[in-house]
C-alpha cells in the first residue's frame, strides 16, 4: 500500500470537484476547494487519511486545478516503522 494518495481538485461549472488521482469517476463537489476535498476524504476515505499532513503538489497546481498528497494513517506499529525507512 502506498504511503500517500493523490487528491485532484478541479473547478467545473462554478463548483470545485475532488477525486483521487486513480479514481476520477468518484468525485465530490463543494463551493470551495477545501469543501470538495473534505467531502471526498470523509465519505470515500473513511478516516484512513491523516488530514493534518495533507500537502500541496506545487508543480502540478495551476488555475482551476489543484493537487495534494494525503498521507494514509498508520494502522499498526509495523506500518509506522516501515514508513521511517
Amino acid at each position: 500500500m502506498p504511503a500517500f494518495a493523490r487528491v485532484i481538485v478541479e473547478k467545473r461549472d462554478g463548483l470545485w470537484s475532488a477525486h483521487f488521482g486513480d479514481e476520477p469517476e468518484t468525485s465530490f463537489c463543494g463551493h470551495l476547494p477545501t469543501q470538495a476535498m473534505q467531502n471526498l476524504l470523509e465519505v470515500v476515505g473513511g478516516g484512513q487519511f491523516e488530514e493534518s499532513t495533507i500537502q500541496p503538489v506545487r508543480d502540478a497546481t495551476r488555475e482551476g486545478h489543484l493537487e495534494f498528497l494525503a498521507a494514509y494513517r498508520c494502522r499498526s506499529r509495523t506500518d509506522a516503522t516501515a514508513l521511517e525507512h
